[in-house]
């Protein structure tokens, strides 16, 4: 596996990425109308959009991109595996890389974490700042680390 910065070409298999990780493992706990307010959130040309504002790192294994984690400033955002790849280290290879980005200026990171990757998080040592309830994302919850 390799994790290299978004390329514009990127973008329609991330988005492919992150619709096939809110249909299998986010639908667990968030109803059809979030997935979909995500979903809109995540299409490839808003994705291009992010890329703009924020730092993307893609993950790929094999020449097939299989997960997404973004940066700006102190704050991690759309960290995607997709759901077929899940459990082998990905994830924490994206955050790892996320985090050392963040550490050259930044003595921790924040994320919101949905409530379905929250025990994945934990596990890398993020802990809850508080929890909310968004009309348009749904319950999420603000975590922190130092870095």
């Amino acid at each position: 596996m390799i994790i290299r910065k978004f390329k514009e070409e990127d973008a329609v298999h991330v988005s492919e990425v992150i619709w096939k990780a809110l249909d299998v493992s986010n639908s667990k706990d968030y109803g059809q109308d979030i997935l979909l307010n995500m979903k809109n959130v995540y299409s490839s040309d808003n994705v291009s959009i992010l890329s703009k504002s924020r730092t993307l790192l893609v993950a790929e294994d094999e020449g097939i991109l299989v997960g997404v984690g973004g940066i700006e400033n102190d704050f991690i955002s759309s960290v995607f595996v997709n759901p077929d790849q899940q459990g082998k280290g990905i994830g924490r290879g994206i955050m790892k890389a996320l985090e050392a980005i963040a550490k050259e200026k930044h003595q921790y990171v924040s994320l919101y974490s949905s409530l379905t990757a929250e025990s994945f998080y934990a596990s890398i040592d993020y802990r809850v700042v508080k929890r909310n309830t968004d009309p348009y994302y749904g319950e999420n919850v603000l975590m922190r680390k130092m870095v």
